[in-house]
């Protein structure tokens, strides 16, 4: 593994730092030099993205560079085109753009602590408050094995999609929760289930799992209703359903006044990580959130949960 470079402590010069981006690169693609020959344009393109990294130990965009280096615009997109693979693109609007294996002072390490987090004095205090708020999850996908599609194949009412050969149910209206919604994703050996509740996301501690349960139980009832009731149908108990999605953040309690944002890092440890604004219930909040795959059943979650005290810890 070739080690990261924090930008703002390394000795190193432009050459060796952009050595240790292509090496890095080049590794994790398993390709070799003779097949990453760069042009003389390429090349200087990226030295001076290392310069504008060296000294002001921020991302840059067209505008920055354009105080470094006399490109055109389109140049400009066309360099980030060919040498995407060497780029660490944000996901933001506008995109802002680094080197892959290049730590700056800014980006997000470690679990979900936000010290390290500013863009502005104005929304870094709403972050730093998030802290002390309770950790909840939104757009959960759950998934379990089950022959309900055989079921379904006799009913006239019911199209099953030629492509994939599955049958997409949205029963939201028969969950009873105007903030929820819920749709079903039916494959001939399994079920996918994707909950929807961004709007009022679901508190990650005991509490919250009870509340989930709950609509777990709504959604098995609605499955075997599909089903006719038949005796035959093979059903999973919901606490041997498998999570295998969810994003896991925290929202302000404080109203946030200052222009919409939104900024997502591509942290090499931990996965993606998004902060932004958001409106919800008539006011503008901050969230920040991590996509998390942990494929695991609805029982050992609550054993997690109850491991920690009844709380999730991050």
């Amino acid at each position: 593994m070739i080690e990261p470079i924090i930008i703002n402590k390394t000795t190193l010069s432009v050459k060796k730092i952009l050595h240790n981006t292509i090496t890095h690169v080049n590794h994790n693609l398993q390709l070799s030099r003779k097949n990453t020959r760069f042009t003389k344009g390429q090349t200087l393109f990226l030295e001076v993205a290392v310069r504008i990294l060296l000294e002001t130990h921020e991302r840059f965009n067209f505008k920055t560079y354009m105080q470094y280096s006399h490109i055109s615009h389109d140049s400009f997109r066309q360099y980030v085109k060919q040498l995407r693979p060497y780029l660490d693109i944000t996901r933001s609007k506008p995109r802002f753009y680094s080197l892959k294996n290049i730590i700056l002072p800014h980006d997000y390490l470690g679990n979900i602590t936000l010290d390290r987090m500013e863009v502005g004095k104005k929304i870094d205090d709403l972050l730093q408050s998030l802290e002390s708020q309770p950790a909840k999850i939104h757009d959960i996908r759950l998934k379990f094995d089950s022959n309900i599609h055989s079921f379904l194949l006799n009913l006239p009412t019911r199209e099953v999609n030629e492509k994939n050969n599955q049958f997409i149910q949205d029963i939201s209206e028969h969950i009873g929760n105007p903030h929820i919604t819920v749709k079903l994703q039916i494959s001939p050996k399994n079920v996918q289930v994707i909950i929807g509740c961004t709007s009022r996301p679901i508190v990650y501690d005991l509490f919250g799992v009870n509340d989930l349960s709950a609509i777990l139980g709504k959604i098995s009832g609605i499955l075997t209703a599909l089903s006719g009731f038949d005796p035959k149908l093979e059903l999973p108990p919901t606490n041997l359903w498998v999570l295998t999605h969810y994003h896991f953040g925290r929202d302000s309690i404080e109203e946030f006044s200052g222009d919409m944002f939104h900024y997502t890092f591509d942290n090499f440890k931990d996965g993606l990580i998004r902060y932004y604004s958001k409106r919800l219930h008539g006011k503008t909040t901050v969230r920040v959130e991590q996509i998390q795959t942990p494929k695991f059943s609805m029982r050992e979650m609550l054993v997690k949960i109850m491991d920690q005290g009844g709380i999730q810890k991050t």
